[in-house]
């Protein structure tokens, strides 16, 4: 497999030249070499910066709607729908346009859609409703985004943490509409969490714990061991030095066999001896 690079930056109050910076720093730091995407800062601005591709994203939420994706534009702010569990359908047939600080763009979901994501189902009807496209603020959102980014790069294996696991629902109920075939047929993994000892997910907003920090507090050795280590028990394996992201490799790999082989003795015993 090939491992690529990128860097969501259509949100510049979220992503800042810092931020940008300290990715490749930490990437660099870890030991971790992607096969594709910016080499450097310099390269990201002047050749991989979403802002780039701006009016692509907006043809293809014309292409959604070309191919039969129900899009209405909606002029309700966050106050009108404080305390909403879900988007209420004001705006289905109010006949709004989009509108730049005035409408959002959302996509109807009927509401007993159920949305396959590997061997689980997702009713999205009931739990994301009649989502985003183009923000209010003239922004393509996440999901018409990433689903774009993903057709466009091929990728075909995704990994992420358990609190994308409606966001990947979403953007499979879009693919058809963006002919987006090999997103619609790739294999999605969702891991959990690396939490803060009272149960939260680490966050930006919230200032929680970050790697530079940890690397400020820790020094680059034991910070790296950190994370690796956070990286095995987040896995499911004992807890061991480690210091390169081939040595953890090597550690998945040696377990991934051991369960291999537990696997055929298993179903050798249960050919004579049926449990």
């Amino acid at each position: 497999g090939e491992l690529l690079l990128r860097i969501d930056d259509l949100d510049r109050d979220r992503c800042r030249p810092v931020y940008v910076d300290d990715v490749f720093r930490s990437l660099e730091w870890l030991g971790i070499e992607p096969d594709n995407g910016p080499s450097g800062p310099d390269d990201f601005y002047a050749h991989h910066s979403q802002t780039k591709r701006y009016d692509e994203y907006r043809k293809a939420m014309e292409e959604m709607r070309h191919n039969g994706a129900q899009l209405f534009a909606c002029g309700c702010s966050r106050k009108d729908l404080a305390g909403a569990a879900l988007y209420p359908g004001t705006c289905r047939n109010a006949g709004l346009e989009l509108d730049p600080m005035q409408t959002a763009m959302r996509i109807a979901v009927p509401e007993n859609t159920v949305v396959a994501v590997g061997e689980e189902r997702v009713a999205l009807g009931e739990t994301m409703g009649d989502f985003v496209l183009w923000r209010r603020d003239d922004i393509p959102a996440y999901q018409l985004v990433s689903l774009f980014e993903d057709r466009r790069s091929g990728v075909n294996l995704i990994v992420r943490g358990r609190d994308l696991f409606e966001s990947s629902a979403a953007q499979l109920y879009l693919a058809p509409y963006l002919r987006a075939d090999t997103f619609a047929h790739a294999t999605f993994v969702h891991h959990d969490l690396v939490r803060r000892p009272d149960g939260g997910k680490f966050s930006k907003s919230d200032r929680d714990l970050s790697l530079i920090q940890m690397r400020r507090a820790m020094g680059d050795r034991h910070a790296r061991r950190a994370v690796f280590e956070a990286a095995l028990i987040l896995l499911g394996l004992p807890p061991k030095t480690v210091d390169a992201p081939g040595e953890l490799l090597g550690l998945c790999s040696d377990a991934l066999q051991s369960a291999a082989l537990y696997n055929d003795l298993f179903r050798e015993l249960t050919k004579t001896a049926p449990l």
